[in-house]
């Protein structure tokens, strides 16, 4: 499988990407899907923000996201275990996952919106 290409998100206006956690079984392998929202009230669908910032920030797992591979810390892929629905796919704010670290300018705009992002969570 190829690495996760990050598809380029409106660095203008309040745009982030959100992480639909899809349904599955607690051994399945975590498949997600990344899309653009928009932090207008009219815009906005009910999300949640993940923390999972302890232990080591080594990126000894993998996820598929939008059919490529991301690497991320073994605390975020136990987490996204315990926390995906056998029935249904769930809706997450993960910064690891949306943010494409590679991109320094797309970092810093969603630095500036952080508050708005939490303000906005289920």
């Amino acid at each position: 499988m190829a690495q996760l290409k990050y598809q380029p998100i409106d660095l203008e206006g309040p745009s982030f990407r959100l992480v639909r956690l899809l349904k599955g079984n607690f051994d399945d392998a975590i498949q997600c899907e990344l899309f653009q929202v928009w932090l207008r009230d009219e815009d906005i669908i009910l999300y949640e923000a993940l923390s999972y910032t302890w232990g080591s920030s080594e990126k000894a797992s993998t996820i598929e996201v939008n059919g490529g591979e991301l690497p991320v810390t073994h605390n975020l892929h136990v987490e996204m275990q315990y926390l995906r629905f056998e029935d249904k796919d769930r809706i997450l704010w993960i910064d690891a996952v949306r943010i494409d670290q590679e991109n320094i300018k797309e970092r810093g705009h969603q630095v500036q919106q952080m508050a708005d992002v939490y303000n906005k969570t289920e």
